[in-house]
């Protein structure tokens, strides 16, 4: 077959079309890494810092969730053992609440193993955390089986000293 027309020679790309390519690949990595340094994370941005109560409000907080507990226990007294469910539900619920009047931590939605999984420097050190994590496992049983051997009378005590106690 003839061809009228004659091919033409193959496109010569010289160096300086190559070194553009690199050089613009070097530039839009270089704004991605500022553009990433400038804005971090999203834990970062919020301020994932330690939030604690001032001493005096947390003696404050203290006292308030105590008087709570106290009405709760008493409330418990006039009704015997028949509303032990119920009971121990709301003494996790204040405890939980306790916790994040004080600490800003949030664990009214946790589950006992991501409670166990907090830095314990979020709560104010180690014991403050395995003292929620005794009192939350306490109210665990007799809050969801139908039947349990948990006693309530220590459950206040356990919720009463780990109030008083929290740093």
């Amino acid at each position: 077959m003839k061809v009228s027309v004659p091919l033409q020679p193959m496109a010569q790309f010289s160096w300086i079309w190559t070194a553009l390519g690199v050089l613009c690949l070097v530039a839009g990595a270089a704004l991605v890494l500022c553009w990433v340094r400038r804005h971090p994370s999203v834990p970062e941005r919020r301020g994932e810092k330690l939030y604690r109560t001032e001493l005096g409000r947390l003696s404050e907080v203290q006292t308030r969730y105590l008087l709570a507990l106290d009405s709760l226990e008493s409330a418990w007294r006039q009704t015997g053992e028949q509303d032990k469910r119920e009971i121990h539900r709301r003494v996790s619920g204040l405890v939980r609440d306790f916790v994040f009047e004080s600490t800003g931590v949030e664990t009214m939605h946790l589950t006992l193993s991501e409670i166990r999984r907090i830095d314990p420097e979020r709560l104010g050190g180690s014991a403050n955390l395995v003292r929620l994590e005794d009192v939350v496992r306490r109210c665990y049983g007799p809050e969801f089986a139908p039947r349990s051997r948990i006693e309530t009378l220590v459950t206040f005590t356990k919720t009463r000293r780990m109030i008083s106690r929290w740093n």
